[in-house]
């Protein structure tokens, strides 16, 4: 169990799974975003708000933290690209929403990204959390993340997450759920989310507990099969769409019918970029113009 975790981590004569407990300890408290060559960590790590951010999949994260929380669960996400999944999870982290009816208590966790290159899951995570030559840092890493039973779960998200050729992706996950859920102990206090946008991966990830400790992600399914959900995906509204316009770019559109029912928020927002670069590209040739130069030089020499 997690006691003969520390134990082995504590007792052990090398400094490496300790620094990878130290590592993962860091991000989870910091609620950071970390991929090949970039790290992220939130600017403001004591600011509380009910909802600073409101959409469906920011909506599927808070429902993780219920009225039944089920610790040591893996979580599955499929949807299609750009349609918000990896920026919800962000969402969830940087923005510290509350989980409890006082308004005090926020989760701890951290992102992993990969931006799917050309390697195993597993072998870019253990890189980002300095753990590639460190035997069995499963182990550190999940100790890191238990939280105190009176705790909320901590909550570890695994962006960008596809099957590989070589099957070493879906036996990670096989293996991570597994620790998680020692025999005769008590799950391991955290939840993890898979997102993917391969339904091929997020099936063949369902398929791996029966629908137990490995599911789909409630609200983005139909049916009562588990193990092979009928994937529905999240069909934001226009106002939604609009109010994500707004997040992104405040006070800077005022007419919003670029905005169409059926775009995705990665559209709209890439619509809603170029609107702005035309506006500020229209706006330098005004005030670059003879006319308007001329005047300028007149006022100056009055």
């Amino acid at each position: 169990g997690i006691k003969s975790l520390k134990e082995s981590v504590e007792a052990s004569q090398e400094a490496e799974p300790g620094r990878v407990f130290d590592r993962v300890r860091t991000l989870k408290e910091f609620r950071a975003h970390v991929f090949p060559g970039v790290e992220y960590t939130t600017k403001n790590p004591t600011s509380l708000s009910k909802s600073p951010v409101e959409s469906p999949l920011v909506n599927a994260f808070q429902n993780l933290y219920g009225e039944k929380i089920h610790q040591g669960v893996i979580n599955v996400l499929f949807d299609g690209e750009g349609n918000g999944k990896s920026a919800a999870g962000l969402s969830i982290l940087q923005n510290y929403y509350a989980f409890d009816d006082d308004g005090n208590s926020t989760i701890k966790g951290f992102m992993v990204s990969t931006h799917r290159v050309n390697q195993p899951y597993v072998e870019t995570m253990a890189s980002l959390l300095e753990a590639s030559s460190v035997k069995g840092w499963f182990h550190a890493l999940l100790l890191a993340m238990n939280e105190p039973a009176a705790s909320l779960p901590s909550l570890l998200i695994l962006d960008d997450f596809t099957n590989d050729s070589g099957g070493k992706n879906i036996d990670f996950i096989e293996h991570l759920y597994k620790l998680m859920n020692p025999p005769l102990a008590e799950p391991v206090n955290m939840i993890v989310v898979v997102i993917t946008a391969s339904r091929d991966t997020a099936d063949k990830v369902c398929a791996l507990n029966g629908g137990k400790r490995v599911v789909p992600l409630k609200g983005f399914y139909e049916g009562s099969d588990l193990m092979k959900p009928g994937w529905k995906g999240v069909i934001w509204s226009v106002d939604q769409l609009i109010e994500v316009v707004k997040y992104h770019y405040p006070g800077d559109f005022q007419d919003f019918s670029f905005v169409d029912s059926g775009m995705t928020p990665y559209e709209v927002l890439k619509e809603a970029r170029s609107l702005r670069l035309a506006a500020m590209h229209k706006g330098e040739k005004k005030s670059s113009s003879p006319i308007k130069k001329r005047k300028l030089d007149e006022t100056q020499n009055t």
